[in-house]
Protein backbone atom coordinates (compact mmCIF):
# COMPACT_ATOMS: atom_id res chain seq x y z
CA UNK A 1 0.00 0.00 0.00
CA UNK A 2 1.41 3.49 -0.51
CA UNK A 3 0.47 5.70 2.35
CA UNK A 4 -0.15 8.42 0.96
CA UNK A 5 -3.26 6.96 -0.70
CA UNK A 6 -5.56 6.28 2.40
CA UNK A 7 -3.72 8.42 5.06
CA UNK A 8 -4.70 12.39 5.06
CA UNK A 9 -3.34 15.13 7.75
CA UNK A 10 -7.08 15.14 8.76
CA UNK A 11 -7.12 11.65 10.09
CA UNK A 12 -4.36 11.99 13.15
CA UNK A 13 -6.00 13.09 16.33
CA UNK A 14 -3.55 14.97 17.57
CA UNK A 15 -3.51 18.00 14.60
CA UNK A 16 0.19 18.56 15.17
CA UNK A 17 0.78 15.44 14.11
CA UNK A 18 -1.05 16.26 10.68
CA UNK A 19 1.33 19.14 10.53
CA UNK A 20 3.87 16.94 10.73
CA UNK A 21 2.85 14.25 8.25
CA UNK A 22 1.86 16.81 6.32
CA UNK A 23 5.14 18.40 6.20
CA UNK A 24 6.88 14.69 5.50
CA UNK A 25 4.66 14.37 2.65
CA UNK A 26 6.20 17.59 1.23
CA UNK A 27 9.62 17.20 2.02
CA UNK A 28 9.85 14.08 0.33
CA UNK A 29 7.91 14.82 -2.67
CA UNK A 30 10.78 17.44 -3.43
CA UNK A 31 13.21 14.71 -3.12
CA UNK A 32 14.55 15.84 0.60
CA UNK A 33 15.21 13.32 3.27
CA UNK A 34 12.83 13.92 6.05
CA UNK A 35 14.80 14.85 8.58
CA UNK A 36 14.42 16.18 12.15
CA UNK A 37 16.11 19.76 10.83
CA UNK A 38 14.42 19.86 7.14
CA UNK A 39 11.33 19.25 9.30
CA UNK A 40 12.14 21.96 11.84
CA UNK A 41 12.81 24.22 8.88
CA UNK A 42 9.33 23.28 7.38
CA UNK A 43 7.37 23.60 10.26
CA UNK A 44 8.71 26.79 10.93
CA UNK A 45 6.67 28.76 13.69
CA UNK A 46 4.09 26.90 14.06
CA UNK A 47 2.77 28.06 18.00
CA UNK A 48 1.70 24.84 18.98
CA UNK A 49 4.55 23.26 17.92
CA UNK A 50 6.89 26.23 19.41
CA UNK A 51 5.01 25.42 22.88
CA UNK A 52 6.38 22.26 23.08
CA UNK A 53 9.88 22.34 22.12
CA UNK A 54 9.95 21.56 18.51
CA UNK A 55 13.48 19.92 18.13
CA UNK A 56 13.16 17.93 20.96
CA UNK A 57 9.54 17.15 20.07
CA UNK A 58 10.62 15.85 16.39
CA UNK A 59 13.63 14.06 18.10
CA UNK A 60 11.28 12.07 20.36
CA UNK A 61 8.93 11.54 17.60
CA UNK A 62 11.80 9.96 15.39
CA UNK A 63 13.24 7.82 18.53
CA UNK A 64 9.59 6.44 18.89
CA UNK A 65 9.11 5.89 14.90
CA UNK A 66 12.56 3.85 14.78
CA UNK A 67 10.62 1.22 16.88
CA UNK A 68 7.41 1.25 14.50
CA UNK A 69 8.15 -2.62 12.76
CA UNK A 70 5.40 -2.31 10.05
CA UNK A 71 4.89 1.61 9.08
CA UNK A 72 1.82 0.36 6.56
CA UNK A 73 0.14 -1.43 9.82
CA UNK A 74 -0.08 1.52 11.74
CA UNK A 75 -0.69 3.99 9.13
CA UNK A 76 -4.13 1.57 8.83
CA UNK A 77 -4.75 1.69 12.79
CA UNK A 78 -4.32 5.73 12.28
CA UNK A 79 -6.49 5.88 9.53
CA UNK A 80 -9.19 3.05 11.09
CA UNK A 81 -9.20 5.06 14.32
CA UNK A 82 -9.89 8.40 12.43
CA UNK A 83 -13.07 6.73 10.21
CA UNK A 84 -14.33 5.45 13.79
CA UNK A 85 -14.09 9.18 14.87
CA UNK A 86 -15.79 10.14 11.81
CA UNK A 87 -18.59 7.41 12.37
CA UNK A 88 -19.17 8.96 16.08
CA UNK A 89 -19.40 12.34 14.85
CA UNK A 90 -22.18 11.49 12.37
CA UNK A 91 -24.06 8.95 14.92
CA UNK A 92 -24.13 12.08 16.95
CA UNK A 93 -25.57 14.62 14.16
CA UNK A 94 -27.83 12.12 13.44
CA UNK A 95 -29.70 11.89 17.03
CA UNK A 96 -28.89 15.01 17.55
CA UNK A 97 -31.05 16.11 14.21
CA UNK A 98 -33.65 13.43 15.09
CA UNK A 99 -34.63 14.62 18.77
CA UNK A 100 -34.88 18.72 17.35
CA UNK A 101 -36.52 17.97 14.43
CA UNK A 102 -40.38 19.49 13.57
CA UNK A 103 -42.84 17.74 11.97
CA UNK A 104 -41.71 19.38 8.59
CA UNK A 105 -38.57 18.00 8.51
CA UNK A 106 -39.24 14.40 7.19
CA UNK A 107 -37.74 11.35 8.97
CA UNK A 108 -36.28 10.42 5.07
CA UNK A 109 -34.65 13.06 4.45
CA UNK A 110 -32.97 12.61 7.73
CA UNK A 111 -32.32 8.79 6.41
CA UNK A 112 -31.16 10.53 3.07
CA UNK A 113 -28.35 12.40 4.59
CA UNK A 114 -27.42 10.16 6.87
CA UNK A 115 -27.06 7.70 4.24
CA UNK A 116 -25.06 10.21 2.07
CA UNK A 117 -22.56 10.91 4.87
CA UNK A 118 -21.75 6.99 5.28
CA UNK A 119 -21.69 7.22 1.84
CA UNK A 120 -19.32 10.17 1.84
CA UNK A 121 -17.48 8.34 4.68
CA UNK A 122 -16.85 4.86 3.30
CA UNK A 123 -15.87 6.05 0.07
CA UNK A 124 -13.32 9.51 0.76
CA UNK A 125 -12.64 8.27 4.24
CA UNK A 126 -13.30 12.06 5.33
CA UNK A 127 -16.30 13.70 6.08
CA UNK A 128 -17.18 16.34 3.77
CA UNK A 129 -18.04 20.05 4.69
CA UNK A 130 -21.44 19.64 2.93
CA UNK A 131 -23.67 16.41 2.17
CA UNK A 132 -25.71 15.83 -0.79
CA UNK A 133 -28.99 13.19 -1.53
CA UNK A 134 -27.85 9.35 -1.49
CA UNK A 135 -29.66 9.10 -4.90
CA UNK A 136 -28.21 12.45 -6.27
CA UNK A 137 -24.71 11.07 -5.19
CA UNK A 138 -25.28 7.52 -7.12
CA UNK A 139 -26.39 9.51 -10.42
CA UNK A 140 -23.29 11.73 -10.46
CA UNK A 141 -21.02 8.82 -9.77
Amino acid sequence: YNINEFLLPEHFYEPLHGKIYKSINLIISKGISATVISLKNMLGNELAFEEIGRVDYLAKLTTLALSIVNVNEYCKIVYDLALRRYLIQIGEKIVTNAYSSTLADLAISQIETAESQLYDLGSRGTLSKGFIKLQTSIEES
